[in-house]
């Protein structure tokens, strides 16, 4: 009876430490949590963070060239200012020295700009001044030059003049049967004359005579001679000398006028026109020739007349 007892007691001793220790638990860690205090190891020292632009010197990246562009031309490139510089054609209005206008080709560019009286010439792409003329305005041109001012005086550009006898040599021209090349022209030989039913204010129309076309088919030189042509600014070939009586003036070309196209096939230059008429069949029938004749287009139109049965 007595262990009975005894044992009842501890156990009621057990219960009651045991109860104390849950409600000091509660106290300590979860209704005053912050009444706590544990040994937490000090922070870790981290360096500060890195930003992009520290790592990227986007300054640096700038100033590197796109390699998918080609490379730039401008006053910060030295080579760029390189010459030399051609004229290639003048424009103006009679009794307005400040509309006269130079058109010039930078060779080793291959670029085309336009000079202004009194304006830096500028590159009209990126509005850049161009390094070539740096400093050089235009003070007036002439049918083939160019007067520029610059800080030490003065220079004057003259446009490359082409003349056609002096054309590149090649295979010579086709020869007609019965017809002897260098036979100088007469014009009292042929019948050729201009055909006013189809001529009007827009196409000067001619009958050739078909000897007359084996004559010129044969002595292209002869009728080239002391004919001068110089290349256009807007494109073809200017005529700028034509002697009277001579094969091309009495067959309707004019002084002035720019040859655009033969056959329909633009020319712009000698070798260009040179290809062109060899490229003319044999037995053609038929030669167009479209000029710019005072701003306007005209076609000479040349047709050899069909013989009967033929």
């Amino acid at each position: 009876m007595m262990n009975a007892k005894r044992a009842n007691a501890f156990l009621w001793i057990g219960n009651v430490c045991l109860i104390i220790g849950i409600v000091a638990f509660a106290f300590q860690f979860l209704i005053f949590p912050e009444a706590r205090t544990l040994d937490v190891a000090p922070p870790i020292s981290l360096p500060p963070l890195v930003q992009a632009q520290d790592l990227i010197d986007t300054t640096a990246l700038a100033k590197l060239a796109n390699p998918l562009l080609p490379p730039k031309q401008g006053p910060e490139d030295p080579k760029a200012a390189q010459g030399p510089i051609r004229l290639i054609g003048t424009d103006s209005i009679v009794g307005d020295p400040k509309s006269h206008v130079a058109y010039l080709e930078i060779l080793l560019r291959r670029l085309n700009v336009n000079a202004y009286v009194g304006e830096p010439v500028r590159d009209e792409s990126t509005g850049l001044e161009v390094p070539e003329l740096k400093d050089h305005l235009l003070k007036s041109v002439t049918p083939k030059t160019a007067t520029f001012t610059y800080p030490g005086g003065e220079k004057v550009l003259q446009i490359e003049e082409i003349t056609a006898s002096a054309a590149p040599t090649g295979p010579g021209p086709l020869v007609m049967p019965g017809v002897a090349a260098g036979t100088p022209w007469d014009p009292a030989k042929f019948t050729t004359k201009k055909n006013p039913a189809r001529s009007n204010e827009v196409q000067e129309a001619w009958d050739i005579d078909k000897r007359e076309a084996e004559w010129a088919a044969a002595n292209v030189d002869t009728i080239l001679q002391g004919v001068s042509l110089e290349p256009y600014a807007g494109g073809g070939l200017k005529i700028n000398a034509l002697p009277d009586g001579s094969f091309a003036a009495e067959r309707g070309f004019r002084t002035g006028d720019v040859i655009r196209a033969v056959n329909s096939q633009p020319v712009d230059s000698m070798a260009k026109l040179t290809d062109v008429m060899k490229g003319l069949s044999r037995n053609a029938t038929t030669l167009t020739v479209q000029v710019d004749r005072s701003g306007r287009i005209y076609t000479l139109s040349y047709t050899v007349p069909r013989t009967p049965g033929r």
